[in-house]
């Protein structure tokens, strides 16, 4: 039985000529993926794309580079990202404390306080 794979941007099947994703457990980077799509003007950074193998979703990620390729069949899109937990995973690296007036602390203060405030978790918090 053959496998249809399928790779949808901002939630439209696009029509490419190659694509492949990471499948990885790595804590230190979101696993990335990589295609060449039909070009379409409507593609922009942090679209959602999904590649999906029998109408099942195997991978979702975001694009975070753009570039336009020529060919003799035409113009393409080079798209590559990384995985949806890029958005969880850069706001931590960028910075876990984060007190911006504007935040809050989207980490410090709002994680800090349910921990603080939960007691099965009171050994996570130093003193």
């Amino acid at each position: 039985m053959a496998k249809t794979w399928q790779i949808f941007v901002g939630g439209v099947a696009r029509n490419y000529r190659r694509g492949k994703f990471e499948r990885k457990l790595e804590t230190n980077s979101p696993a990335k993926f990589e295609a060449t799509i039909q070009y379409n003007a409507s593609i922009d950074y942090w679209d959602l794309v999904e590649f999906k193998r029998d109408g099942t979703t195997e991978y979702k990620g975001f694009v975070e580079i753009l570039d336009i390729r020529w060919d003799e069949n035409g113009r393409y899109l080079y798209i590559s990202g990384r995985d949806t937990k890029v958005i969880l995973w850069k706001k931590y690296s960028d910075n876990f404390s984060n007190m911006h007036e504007d935040t809050k602390g989207f980490f410090g203060s709002r994680y800090l306080r349910i921990l603080a405030t939960d007691p099965h978790r009171h050994t996570l918090l130093s003193t």
